[in-house]
């Protein structure tokens, strides 16, 4: 706007200066100023020598006051010129809506991983689908299952109800392990000395302390001692340990790492000889028979 106002008066002054250049008239026998009326404006000729005073310019808004003239420039008569009317001011333009602010991006946004161009075969099948593992069998349960831990001398004992079975007392008796640990009553029951000869054995006596009966079947740590064990069983067992009887027939039989010592009373109908001979169908024959 300022700019507009300014080249207007610009335009002012330009044709203010041509209007006094084409008026101006010299009267050099004139003494004293004199003043011409042009255009019912007055203008007033300074005296000969006399400096132009420029006349005041006329009170106008700061924004269009032209500039004044130099001092010494001979100025033509004013000339008002019509007040341009101020252009109205523009109508303002709406303020455009401000738009939110976006969060900022990141600079760069991590690109997505790029699909393989070949999306890989999956593998092909085996042309034989491989057979499911085989399960392993559990194992299968042996016929009989495997009792608590055996009695020592158990096999002993079977083995004495074999021999009954083919020939023995008529009468009650009962069998019994004979614990080894114990060297006095093992010896006491088998007369054998010392423990450690035997790996097990077996007492079998009348349930009636008053019928002299015994037989002791033992199986030997060493067989090769066999022999020595049934002649210590001949020498050391008491025949008449139960104090009101007594055997009077004994004998020892051997086969292989088993002994068999038998003492009876003969009054009760049974002889030694006859266990003996039970004891070797049962185990198989006899290597050695000792007798007393």
């Amino acid at each position: 706007m300022k700019k507009l106002i300014s080249s207007l008066l610009l335009c002012a002054m330009v044709l203010a200066l041509c209007a006094c250049g084409n008026t101006k008239t010299e009267t050099p026998d004139a003494p004293q100023q004199s003043e011409t009326v042009q255009d019912n404006q007055t203008t007033t000729l300074p005296a000969p020598g006399e400096l132009i005073k420029p006349a005041p310019a006329p009170e106008t808004n700061t924004e269009t006051e032209a500039p004044a003239p130099e001092q010494g420039v001979v100025t033509g008569p004013q000339v008002s010129m019509p007040e341009l009317p101020e252009p109205a001011p523009a109508p303002e333009a709406p303020a455009e809506p401000v738009a939110p602010v976006e969060p900022e991006t990141p600079a760069e946004t991590p690109a997505e991983p790029e699909v393989p161009a070949e999306t890989p075969a999956e593998p092909e099948a085996p042309a034989e689908t491989p057979a499911e593992p085989e399960v392993p069998a559990e194992p299968e349960t042996p016929a009989e299952e495997p009792a608590e831990p055996a009695i020592p001398g158990e096999d002993l004992m079977v083995m004495i109800e074999e021999i009954y079975a083919i020939s023995g007392p008529q009468f009650m008796h009962m069998s019994m392990p004979v614990e080894l640990s114990d060297a006095e009553l093992t010896q006491w029951l088998t007369g054998v000395t010392d423990p450690a000869l035997l790996s097990a054995a077996v007492v079998n006596e009348s349930m009636m302390g008053s019928q002299a009966y015994s037989l002791v079947l033992a199986r030997v740590a060493d067989a090769a001692k066999a022999e020595e064990v049934a002649q210590m069983m001949l020498d050391n067992i008491d025949p008449a340990k139960w104090i009101c009887v007594q055997a009077d027939d004994l004998a020892a039989a051997i086969k292989g790492d088993l002994v068999m010592f038998i003492m009876v009373d003969t009054q009760l109908g049974l002889t030694a000889q006859n266990m003996v001979d039970a004891f070797s169908q049962v185990a198989g024959g006899v290597d050695k028979t000792l007798t007393k």
